[in-house]
């Protein structure tokens, strides 16, 4: 589970890793309440790929290993189009009027669709060599050869991976470095592709997302993500998305979020569109627009909450005592006893001094100054206890190889001991089974005063002489038993019978497949009737509790379970008799 942040009244909310929006105002802590998610879902398996896309700034620089630009060409005349008119300094938007170009170029009818950018640009120069191509459709051709050019030099100036390796567990894809948004959508678009192919386990972080998602403008990324959101759960992969504002955000890719927040959006239409996602509406408009840093709506399925995310550092950690003591990596005190000297952890090769009395700095330079010292004292107790150690290994090999040879001495007197026994036994054996058996003749069939459990009387012919490996036990043989073939024990025959419980069944389990039969059974008599099947005098179910659910769970007994019972006309399920058990 991710820890969103805490209610007023201390209650912890949380959601399972899936899509997931967060939207809101800049300021509002978008980007450190992403970072403090990510560290979370790391820490339960998931790898995390942010693709940073604000053009302004890198959002999140610094978080996560930055990786190359990976790109698949793309020749859908939609696509082509878009990344045309992202190159326009006039804006997007105005070269719908050229579509029918556009698909001479990329997928023309009388030929097979372009193969890559680069074939586009020579279907561009044949149209433009040939003469009967004039007026209006020349000047359409040489205006997408204009922003053909552009785009093939922002190309050409970027780096492209071939492959796409995403190094595990944060990885950063800066793709605002294209201006050209079309063109960043492409990226997304191969990145998303390649990774429902090859990946599981990770979460896709969008920062901007509108820019791919926007209702009113085509974006090479907005079918790719749809497909992640539809496809990607069965394999662990997840988009988390995040903007600005939900205004312009594609309906079809918003409904496939489950989890939202929603931080302040002060212009009114704005907080209208993030009052509209919560299922359970119990922020006004208003409160939305009053929401504070760090201050969020948590949206799911089953509630709405307000609450605040934790405070965190740069790197997405929580900050305890109001300080992230997690970037200082080592404290020195000065000889004069007034400063700090502090070394950062984002800069190794650079240390700081800070006022030893000062508010900010003193109390975690001190807390670092005692763990030193306990660390420095446990070192040294460690250190002299290895010292001894290393003294006595000599001692202690000697005392283990002693110990190794008794082992083996012990091994060989049982083995000698027990062939001996085995010997004697075979010996034995036969001159015993025949003296028992003289003396059970002589006896003659014994009655006992009364039956008890069912029990009818026991004679010679009842008793069974069985040798063990060191021991002879005389039992009786039991009985074969009768059953009503409509009662409880019947069915369970039946089953028996047909192979269904060769394996391990419940007793819920087991009552369906009676009630499934006819058998109109409770649980409980079923339970009664199959626990009488594992005890005496059956033995025909051996059970046992289910590791993982701690359930009891019955099987056939096959090495109990008498061949007899079975067979028609002797018992079973086929014999007639009452409900109950007849010896």
């Amino acid at each position: 589970m991710i820890h969103l942040g805490d209610t007023a009244d201390g209650r912890r909310i949380e959601i399972p890793v899936h899509h997931t929006g967060i939207f809101g105002q800049t300021g509002v802590g978008k980007t450190r309440a992403l970072k403090y998610m990510a560290r979370q879902a790391v820490e339960q398996g998931f790898a995390v790929l942010i693709i940073d896309s604000k053009l302004t700034h890198p959002e999140f620089k610094g978080f996560g290993k930055d990786m190359p630009l990976y790109l698949e060409e793309s020749t859908d005349t939609d696509v082509f189009r878009s990344l045309i008119e992202g190159m326009r300094t006039e804006g997007r938007g105005d070269m719908n009027r050229y579509r029918g170009g556009f698909v001479e170029l990329c997928e023309p009818f009388d030929m097979p669709p372009a193969a890559s950018f680069k074939q586009i640009g020579e279907r561009l120069e044949a149209k433009l060599r040939d003469k009967a191509i004039r007026g209006s459709t020349r000047a359409m051709y040489s205006e997408i050869r204009r922003d053909y050019l552009r785009l093939m030099k922002m190309l050409g100036e970027h780096e492209f991976s071939k492959k796409l390796e995403i190094p595990r567990p944060i990885a950063r894809m800066e793709t605002r470095v294209l201006s050209n948004v079309a063109l960043q959508g492409l990226v997304l678009k191969s990145v998303i592709n390649q990774i429902l192919r090859e990946e599981k386990d990770l979460i896709i972080l969008v920062d901007e997302a509108p820019n791919f998602c926007n209702q009113n403008m085509y974006n090479p990324a907005k079918s790719a993500l749809m497909a992640l959101d539809a496809q990607g759960r069965s394999k662990g992969l997840f988009g988390w998305y995040s903007g600005q504002t939900l205004t312009g955000f594609d309906k079809k890719n918003m409904k496939n979020l489950w989890y939202w927040l929603i931080g302040r959006e002060m212009e009114p239409n704005e907080a209208k569109d993030a009052h509209s996602v919560q299922t359970y509406k119990r922020l006004s408009v208003d409160e939305i627009r009053r929401l504070g840093v760090q201050e969020f709506v948590a949206v799911t399925p089953e509630s709405t909450d307000k609450i605040r995310v934790p405070d965190v550092d740069a790197n997405g950690f929580l900050i305890k005592s109001g300080e992230a003591i997690r970037h200082i990596t080592s404290v020195h005190k000065n000889s004069n006893g007034k400063t700090l000297t502090l070394q950062l952890e984002d800069d190794k090769n650079k240390s700081q001094d800070f006022d030893a009395h000062g508010d900010m700095y003193k109390q975690k330079a001190e807390v670092l100054l005692e763990e030193k010292a306990r660390l420095e004292e446990r070192l040294a107790v460690l250190g002299k206890r290895i010292q001894e150690l290393e003294q006595t290994r000599e001692e202690q090999a000697i005392l283990i190889q002693e110990q190794t040879d008794e082992i083996n001495r012990l091994k060989e007197e049982l083995e000698t001991s027990s062939n001996l026994e085995k010997a004697l036994l075979e010996f034995a054996l036969p001159r015993i089974k025949e003296h028992i058996m003289g003396q059970l003749a002589a006896c003659g069939p014994q009655t006992p005063p009364a039956k008890q459990d069912g029990n009818g009387d026991v004679g010679v012919q009842d008793i069974a002489i069985v040798e063990r490996r060191s021991s002879i036990t005389i039992e009786r043989i039991r009985e074969p038993v009768k059953f009503a073939e409509d009662s409880i024990e019947g069915m369970l025959c039946k089953m028996m019978k047909a192979g269904e419980l060769d394996g391990w069944r419940t007793v819920p389990n087991i009552a369906k497949s009676i009630a499934n039969s006819g058998g109109e059974y409770s649980e409980a008599e079923v339970r009664s009737a199959v626990e009488a099947f594992a005890k005496s005098p059956y033995h025909l179910l051996e059970q046992r509790k289910n590791p993982s659910s701690r359930a009891w769970e019955f099987r056939l007994d096959k090495a109990e379970a008498e061949e007899a019972l079975f067979k028609e006309g002797r018992g079973g399920a086929a014999a007639e008799g009452k409900k109950g058990s007849n010896d």
